[in-house]
C-alpha cells in the first residue's frame, strides 16, 4: 500500500506566506536599487510655475510635505525673491516677506528644530552674503547668531547627516586677510584664486573627452565659457575656495576643527539615510595661477570627521550637479552637472560605497546648476530650471524616479491644490531671531533678536534674562481634544501667539501675567494625524526679545465618543440595579425552600410529630 506523504493545507499555506514575506522582506530591506533598476524621467505639467531659474535653492519641508524653491538667478539675469512651493502637483508662490534675493546659496531640511535652514549666496550686487534665515512652513525669519557664524560665501554645500545636524562645506569666501602666524587652522584651509569667478558660471579644465562624448559638446563648452564672460563682466565676484567645515545645531552654528576634503566650490553634498553619513562629490577648485580643476573624489562626513572613499567605479567630475537622498532607492542620487565634455544628463546612485550609472528612460535633457530636492510624498526627485547644453535658463519641472513608484500625475491636476500656510493677521513677525547656547534648555526651540533700525549688529542678550518655556499638561493627546498649555519667561503683559505644527495652525493668542506667565487652554486640531507634533508660543520674552518656545506632544488615534449624561446615569443604574434585582430575587427563592416544617400542604422531618400533652 503505498502512502502518500503530504502536509495539511493550512501548514502549506502558512510556509508559503512566509517565504514570500521572506523574499518580500529580502528586497525591501535591500532598501538599494542597482544600475540595473529601471528609472524613469518625466516632465510634470504645471500650468503655473516659477520663471526660468539657475543656480536656485531647494530643499523637501518634511512637516508640511512640500518642496521649498528659493533664489536663484532669471533668464534675465535679475535674482530671483519669491518663494514657491510644490506639493507633489503644482506650483504656488504664497504671500509672504522674503529674505532678500540671492543665488548660490544652500538650504536644507533641520528635523530636530523642524524649519528650514538658508545660508548664505551672492546678491544682485555681487556681494557674498553670510546671513541665515529659517522657513517654519508659513513665512520666513532671519536668525541672527550671538556667537560664531560661517563667513560670507556662495557656492557652498550642505546636508543633513544624520545625527541631529547640518553640515556646511567650501563655497567661495572673501580673500582673508593676510596671516602672519605660521600656523594655520585645518578648519580654514583655503585655496586662493587669482581669477574672478562666478558661481553662476563655473569653467571647468579641459582634459582630453572621454570615449563616446557627443562630437559637439566642445562647442557647447565653448558656447558656455563665452556666456559665462559675459555674465561675469556685471557680476564677477574675486574670491576663494574654501575648505572649512560649520555644523548647524539647535543652539546655531559650530566650527568644526576637523580636516576636511580640499577646497572647492560648486561641489554635491547628500544625505544618505541608510548609514547616517553624507556623501559630498565633484565641485571644482582654483588654484593660484592655474584654470579651475573639475574633481571627481567622492568624500564621507560621519558626524564627526572625514573621510575619502575609493569607490571601484565613479562618476566622471563635474560641477553643479543636482541630487539628493532617495529613500525608495535607498542611497543618494546624482544628476547631470557641468563636465570637461559638456553638461551632462546622466544619473548615478551612491550604494554600498560605489558608484553606479542608473539606466533612465524618458530621455532626461542635460542640465547644470538645477535645483533638487527630494519628495517623500510623491517618491519623487523633484528637479527644476538650471541651464541646458545651449545656455539657456530652463523652467521645467523634472521627476526622476524608480520605475512604478511614483505618484506624480501625468496629467495635468483638476483637483484644488493644498491651501498655503495660513499668515497670522497683521503678517509676519517682522523681526530677527537669535539663537543662543543654553544647554539643556530643550524646550526653546530658538531665541530672538527684535533689533531697531538705528542699531547695527547682533542684539546683545540681557544677562540674568529666564529662557522662556512651554509645557503641555498632556504629552499623549487626541485630535480636537483639550489641552492645557502653560508658558514662562516671558515679557509681562505680553501678548503671544499660539500655534499647532507640522502644518502650522494658528490656535490664537493670549496675554502674559505680570510674572511673564500664562496657562490656556486650547484644542488639539481636528486634522492632527497620529505621531509628533509640537505647539508653538511666540511673543516678547523678559530679555526685551521676540522668542518662540515648542513643546512636542504625541496625538493619538480618535479615542470612543463619549456617551451623554443621562446616558451614562443609566448605564451606572442599571449596572447597579441589575445585580441588586437578582439578589433579591434569588433571597425570596431560598426562603420559599426554608419554611418550616408541619405546615400545612408540606410534608418534612417533623410533620409526624405529635404535640406535646
Amino acid at each position: 500500500m503505498y502512502l502518500q506523504p503530504h502536509l495539511p493545507t493550512r501548514l502549506l499555506g502558512l510556509l508559503g506566506a512566509t517565504a514570500a514575506l521572506l523574499i518580500g522582506s529580502g528586497f525591501a530591506a535591500s532598501g538599494t536599487a542597482t544600475a540595473s533598476t529601471p528609472w524613469s524621467w518625466s516632465t510634470a505639467p504645471t500650468p503655473a510655475s516659477p520663471p526660468a531659474l539657475e543656480y536656485a535653492s531647494a530643499a523637501y519641508d518634511a512637516d508640511s510635505s512640500t518642496v521649498v524653491l528659493f533664489g536663484g538667478v532669471t533668464a534675465s539675469g535679475a535674482l530671483n525673491d519669491t518663494t514657491w512651493l510644490w506639493d507633489g502637483h503644482s506650483w504656488t508662490a504664497p504671500s509672504t516677506p522674503e529674505p532678500p534675493a540671492r543665488q548660490a546659496a544652500v538650504m536644507a531640511f533641520d528635523p530636530v528644530l523642524h524649519q528650514l535652514i538658508l545660508f548664505g549666496g551672492k546678491d544682485q550686487n555681487g556681494n557674498l552674503l553670510s546671513d541665515t534665515w529659517a522657513w517654519n512652513g508659513a513665512w520666513w525669519y532671519q536668525i541672527v547668531a550671538t556667537a560664531a557664524a560661517p563667513p560670507a560665501r556662495q557656492a557652498a554645500a550642505m546636508a543633513y547627516d544624520g545625527h541631529g545636524q547640518l553640515v556646511l562645506f567650501g563655497g567661495i569666501g572673501n580673500p582673508p586677510p593676510p596671516d602672519t602666524s605660521t600656523t594655520t587652522a585645518p578648519s580654514t584651509t583655503t585655496t586662493t584664486s587669482t581669477t574672478t569667478h562666478a558661481p553662476d558660471q563655473p569653467a571647468p579644465s579641459a582634459p582630453p573627452a572621454s570615449p563616446g562624448a557627443d562630437p559637439s559638446s566642445a562647442a557647447r563648452r565653448s558656447n558656455q565659457v563665452l556666456a559665462s564672460q559675459a555674465t561675469s563682466a556685471t557680476a564677477a565676484t574675486a574670491g576663494t575656495d574654501l575648505s572649512d567645515t560649520w555644523l548647524w545645531t539647535a543652539t546655531g552654528w559650530v566650527p568644526s576643527a576637523t580636516e576636511g576634503p580640499p577646497a572647492r566650490s560648486d561641489a554635491l553634498l547628500v544625505t544618505d539615510s541608510s548609514d547616517a553619513t553624507a556623501v559630498l562629490f565633484g565641485g571644482q577648485a582654483t588654484t593660484q595661477g592655474s584654470p579651475p580643476a573639475v574633481l571627481a573624489d567622492t568624500w564621507v562626513w560621519n558626524g564627526s570627521r572625514w573621510a575619502e572613499a575609493h569607490p571601484a567605479k565613479s562618476p566622471p567630475g563635474r560641477v553643479d550637479a543636482a541630487g539628493a537622498y532617495d529613500a525608495v532607492g535607498g542611497a543618494p542620487v546624482l544628476m547631470g552637472g557641468l563636465g570637461s565634455s559638456g553638461t551632462m544628463s546622466d544619473a548615478w546612485l551612491w550604494s554600498g560605497g560605489s558608484w553606479s550609472e542608473l539606466s533612465v528612460s524618458g530621455n532626461p535633457p542635460a542640465r547644470q546648476s538645477a535645483a533638487a530636492a527630494y519628495d517623500s510624498a510623491t517618491s519623487d526627485l523633484v528637479v527644476y530650471g538650471g541651464r541646458d547644453s545651449h545656455g539657456e535658463a530652463l523652467d521645467d519641472t523634472g521627476l526622476l524616479a524608480l520605475a512604478g513608484s511614483s505618484d506624480s500625475p501625468s496629467t495635468t491636476a483638476t483637483g484644488v491644490a493644498p491651501t498655503p500656510a495660513t499668515v497670522p493677521p497683521g503678517g509676519p513677525p517682522a523681526v530677527s531671531t537669535t539663537i543662543g547656547a543654553r544647554p539643556g534648555s530643550s524646550a526653546v526651540a530658538g531665541g530672538s533678536g527684535s533689533t531697531p533700525a538705528t542699531t547695527t549688529g547682533p542684539p546683545v542678550p540681557v544677562a540674568g534674562s529666564p529662557p522662556v518655556e512651554l509645557l503641555a499638561s498632556g504629552a499623549r493627546l487626541r485630535p480636537a481634544g483639550p489641552v492645557w498649555l502653560s508658558g514662562s519667561g516671558f515679557a509681562p503683559g505680553a501678548i503671544i501667539t499660539l500655534s499647532f505644527h507640522s502644518t502650522p495652525d494658528r490656535l490664537g493668542q493670549v496675554t502674559a501675567g505680570r510674572n511673564g506667565t500664562f496657562r490656556v487652554l486650547v484644542t488639539v486640531p481636528g486634522w492632527a494625524a497620529v505621531g509628533e507634533h509640537r505647539f508653538v508660543a511666540e511673543g516678547m520674552a523678559a530679555s526685551g526679545r521676540l522668542m518662540d518656545a515648542q513643546t512636542t506632544v504625541r496625538v493619538l488615534g480618535r479615542g470612543p465618543r463619549a456617551a451623554p449624561l443621562s446616558t451614562r446615569l443609566a448605564m451606572v443604574g442599571l449596572a447597579v440595579g441589575i445585580p441588586a434585582a437578582t439578589y433579591l430575587a434569588m433571597a425570596a427563592v431560598g426562603a420559599r425552600r426554608r419554611r418550616p416544617a408541619g405546615l400545612p400542604g408540606l410534608k418534612g422531618p417533623g410533620s409526624d410529630r405529635r404535640s406535646p400533652s
